[in-house]
């Protein structure tokens, strides 16, 4: 894809969900090109009437205690923590559940709330989004993106890889011509550019998709 059309960036996101929050922006860097200025005004227009909605799509709600969203918001934020100040810290261990969780109850996350909702299967993680495209103006103002993705995560290197495998937009199949490119593009590429995200990557041993959780493993402290 080619002209794609930038995306509003927001600080810290990524880094504090260790990109799982950030599938919002993954969703809007895929289809971007759908937006691009090709051909006209008209061109523009008429995808915008194909591929957006006038009202945001309904995401189911997690129905949890207060005490579980304390403990898990804990377990997190102490992972999180340890992994700053070098310290020792257990593996982190969330289910699709856990996930939703901290984006609809975590106040670090409250620009993903309401907006994003996972699954897990096996060892890949199934995003829905549904995303207000006011800020980015023009005939997309007043309009919503309501979109499905399945993705793939995992590090190498110190490196956050998330590929998307599959992609729809108010349930249409993205063509086959837009896919190619959006396969084979690492989504977390320019998150995992700032200094502070790219940090706290190096502290990871390593982040996997395995049998329906995500996994995050902390290197030993030297």
């Amino acid at each position: 894809m080619s002209n794609e059309m930038p995306v509003p960036k927001k600080k810290g996101g990524c880094a504090k969900a260790f990109g799982i929050g950030c599938l919002t922006v993954f969703l809007l860097l895929a289809v971007g090109g759908f937006f691009a200025y090709r051909g006209g005004k008209a061109f523009v227009h008429k995808l915008a009437d194909q591929y957006t909605a006038t009202a945001p799509a309904r995401l189911p709600e997690v129905q949890v205690s207060d005490a579980e969203t304390s403990a898990l918001i804990g377990r997190f934020e102490a992972f999180k923590t340890a992994l700053k100040e070098g310290r020792a810290a257990p593996d982190l261990t969330l289910t699709a559940r856990d996930i939703n969780v901290l984006i609809q109850k975590n106040p670090g996350w409250s620009s993903t709330g309401g907006k994003v909702y996972v699954t897990i299967e096996g060892d890949r993680i199934h995003g829905e989004a549904s995303v207000p495209l006011d800020k980015l103006g023009g005939y997309l103002k007043g309009r919503w993106l309501n979109g499905a993705g399945t993705f793939r995560v995992e590090t190498a290197a110190g490196r956050l890889l998330v590929f998307m495998d599959a992609l729809s937009v108010r349930g249409q199949p993205v063509p086959d011509q837009y896919m190619a490119g959006i396969r084979s593009k690492n989504l977390a590429e320019d998150a995992t550019k700032k200094p502070e995200t790219a940090a706290l990557l190096q502290k990871l041993e390593s982040v996997t998709v395995r049998d329906g959780t995500l996994r995050i493993v902390a290197k030993p402290p030297r």
